[in-house]
């Protein structure tokens, strides 16, 4: 069956669906198929992906649910289904820009603030704990960074300063250490981030979210959000920790695991668009460079401002 086909099976189906016209959405890193319904009842994002993602979809489908619960701005779950060939999943669409284009046409207030209200979304996403079950966020980091490591090894790919990047982190990464096993959306971002009137109206794209150490979803601030726009970041991190500065252990923490996406970022890239390496190689220089390749854990673009 055809992606039409799947496409107006379904506008028959399913009620809500009826009489919709549909827009392929393609933006993003992911594989997945998406399109947005608008019908009389409202609009839709069906996303339509491949069966063995089904559990991941699913466990996803439910985190939307918990964090409607706790106040965050997430697109509504519908429904979640299958056929003998694909997964299907149904969410309500959000209406504006992502962050990383409106951002653009504002003044540096503006900007600000949008960040302000980005940590404290952050935040209350953060409420959201880990089963007991779960094994620490040390013994699970320090292995996936292990297994980075020997595949960037491999790959003949040397990043500037490479061994100083690598003395860092085995030099700091006992920081990890009782660290709690907090929600992590892994993707948080100017580009997940949809704004309406100037407002945040929604965060989308959980398909990385993991548990682990909350300071760790600031790793998107410093590899992507810090591209468009400093005010911004610096909203962000004053919204998160209530209009106060964070202390230096947060910045060790940050530092770190900047480091470790150093590493980790180019073994993606390479293995799931090894034609944008060169781009991710970029981004991940630019990144260090921000930091003086660690000399310095705060990056040079951070400085505490009163707008």
């Amino acid at each position: 069956m055809t992606t039409t086909e799947i496409i107006n099976k379904l506008k028959e189906e399913k009620n809500y669906l009826n009489n919709s016209t549909v827009n392929e959405l393609d933006k993003g890193w992911s594989n997945d198929k998406k399109y947005i319904f608008t019908s009389d009842s409202g609009r839709y994002l069906l996303t339509i992906f491949e069966l063995k993602h089904y559990d991941n979809k699913l466990y996803q489908f439910d985190i939307l649910k918990k964090m409607i619960t706790l106040g965050v701005p997430v697109q509504e779950p519908v429904e979640i289904f299958s056929d003998s060939t694909f997964g299907y999943m149904v969410v309500s669409y959000i209406d504006g820009l992502d962050a990383e284009e409106s951002l653009k046409s504002m003044s540096e207030e503006g900007q600000y603030n949008i960040g302000i209200q980005a940590g404290r979304k952050l935040k209350l996403m953060h409420q959201l704990k880990a089963s007991d079950q779960l094994d620490s966020w040390y013994n699970r980091k320090k292995h996936k960074h292990a297994k980075y490591l020997e595949t960037y090894k491999q790959l003949g790919i040397k990043l500037r300063n490479e061994q100083k990047i690598v003395n860092f982190i085995n030099g700091n990464i006992e920081l990890m250490m009782d660290r709690p096993n907090i929600f992590q959306h892994d993707d948080f971002h100017v580009g997940n981030i949809i704004l309406d009137n100037k407002k945040i109206a929604g965060v989308i794209d959980f398909d990385l979210m993991d548990w682990g150490d909350p300071i760790h979803d600031f790793v998107k601030l410093g590899t992507v959000s810090r591209k468009t726009s400093i005010p911004f970041c610096i909203g962000q991190i004053h919204g998160y920790f209530g209009n106060t500065e964070p202390d230096e252990f947060f910045w060790k923490l940050y530092s770190l695991y900047h480091c470790m996406a150093a590493i980790s970022t180019i073994v993606w890239v390479q293995r799931f668009h090894p034609s944008r390496v060169d781009e991710a190689m970029q981004g991940v220089n630019e990144m260090m460079e921000d930091h003086n390749y660690f000399d310095d854990i705060k990056p040079k673009w951070y400085k505490n401002i009163d707008m």
